[in-house]
């Protein structure tokens, strides 16, 4: 359930609710059904989105708005329409090619949301309700790193993650998988 909602701020690029009234909203089947005590002309429409080869309408809102130059940087935005896939992270990386984006879970307050860096850093909170489903390698890395390597170590429950280099295939990253180490050279765990 997501509580307090009156408004949806259109001004912003990425289209956010505003939690500022009274009203009940359930996420149902990737679809938002609800009623509203304040706001009779709010409505929130979604789709289910966790298929790869789609990207729904506020993804596609997201990928407009980083060409514009609006990125979520660390603090990261929630995705209302949920998982996003592969073809949603390419498509950032089109339109943004010096930008590292990742989507983590929430498993706490049940939510997606995007975070973006720089070519080759990405800042992102940490915790045991915290999962990194995906990251981008913009310049087409196909081996992750030792510092994707460290996120995994310090967030014992993640198991593994999906990166997705530029250009090339996604792979799946775990702590038995090969990475590259701070003097450059592989390392095979």
């Amino acid at each position: 359930f997501i509580d307090q909602v009156s408004s949806i701020d259109f001004s912003d690029p990425y289209v956010w609710g505003k939690f500022t009234g009274s009203a009940a909203v359930e996420a149902v089947g990737g679809k938002f059904a609800g009623t509203f005590a304040k706001s009779s002309k709010l409505r929130l429409t979604t789709r289910k989105s966790n298929l790869i080869g789609e990207i729904t309408e506020e993804g596609q809102r997201f990928i407009n708005a980083v060409e514009s130059g609006a990125l979520p940087g660390k603090q990261g935005r929630v995705m209302w329409d949920g998982y996003q896939g592969e073809d949603f992270a390419r498509a950032l990386m089109e339109k943004n090619p010096s930008v590292e984006f990742a989507l983590l879970f929430d498993s706490k307050t049940k939510t997606h949301s995007l975070y973006s860096g720089t070519i080759d850093r990405l800042e992102l909170p940490a915790g045991g309700n915290k999962y990194l489903l995906w990251h981008v390698h913009p310049r087409g890395t196909a081996i992750g790193s030792i510092v994707d390597r460290q996120y995994l170590l310090n967030n014992p429950q993640l198991k593994k993650t999906k990166i997705i280099p530029r250009g090339k295939s996604a792979f799946t990253f775990d702590l038995n998988s090969p990475y590259v180490g701070y003097d450059g050279k592989v390392i095979n765990p």
